[in-house]
């Protein structure tokens, strides 16, 4: 069993404890500012900048929609300012595609003869992450703010696959008229697509950096609750959406001939309760 991933997450959490715990002490800070918890969940639409080899190809384009799930804290700092952090696991895979033409010997009855046969390429690269992304809120507006941060991200798989689908499945070739093209059975069990076995990727990087720029909304709900440090009532639970661009600082993978890094849009659904 691989402890890693779970050695660091325990190290991540004990870090953020310790880090809020020394803001508490601090006669300076937050005591009497607003401290949130809560959960960000979402869809990151990833896109390659780069390229990667999988199989016997190279793929120059591709993308991808991935799930990101995080848990969330925020404390207020400096009139409209909060200080906020994610820790949670987010998916960076992408596909790829594109079409050739080649060269292939058929058998037929008599000598083997040469095809011009089209072929579609597919390419899938998966990575998936624990990420730690510590970022600052501007709320120019009381349900609007926009804000940047970090995100470093702790490499927990990663992996190529290729598949290799014939698309001109019938071909003419010269004095035999018509002829199929197919895989034999002892290639593929499909006779028109043919999947090579994953290959996972040590030349991964198992940590990267992107900058984070964000935008959102949050707008509060539910029944009001009595609060000790302000007087009348207030709610609680803040509930709202937030966009947010991925600027990648630093390579997913690189074999040394080539690399690509993973940039991404991300749309989340934030949930937030005041303590």
């Amino acid at each position: 069993m691989n402890l890693r991933p779970l050695s660091l997450l325990i190290f991540l959490v004990l870090f953020w404890s310790a880090t809020l715990q020394a803001q508490e002490d601090n006669p300076l800070d937050f005591k009497d500012q607003s401290k949130r918890v809560g959960l960000e969940v979402g869809f990151s639409s990833v896109y390659q900048s780069g390229s990667y080899a999988a199989g016997c190809e190279i793929f120059e384009k591709g993308a991808g929609l991935n799930v990101l799930i995080a848990a969330a804290y925020d404390q207020e700092f400096g009139g409209d300012f909060r200080f906020e952090a994610l820790l949670g696991y987010q998916g960076r895979s992408i596909a790829s595609r594109f079409n050739t033409r080649e060269p292939i010997s058929l058998a037929t009855e008599t000598l083997p003869v040469t095809a011009q046969v089209d072929f579609e390429n597919f390419g899938e690269a998966h990575f998936s992450y624990l990420f730690l992304q510590p970022g600052v809120k501007f709320y120019p507006f009381k349900s609007l703010y926009a804000g940047a941060g970090i995100s470093a991200n702790y490499l927990l798989g990663a992996s190529t696959q290729y598949r290799k689908d014939i698309i001109s499945r019938t071909v003419e070739l010269p004095e035999l008229g018509l002829s199929e093209v197919f895989y034999s059975e002892d290639q593929s069990s499909d006779p028109y697509s043919m999947v090579y076995a994953s290959e996972t990727r040590d030349d991964a990087s198992s940590f990267t950096l992107d900058g984070v720029l964000m935008l959102g909304a949050e707008f509060y709900v539910g029944p009001t609750v009595a609060t000790p440090i302000e007087s009348g009532q207030k709610k609680k639970l803040a509930i709202g959406p937030r966009l947010q661009y991925i600027i990648p600082f630093m390579n997913a993978l690189s074999d040394g001939e080539r690399a690509i890094s993973l940039g991404a849009f991300q749309f989340l659904v934030g949930f937030r309760y005041e303590l």
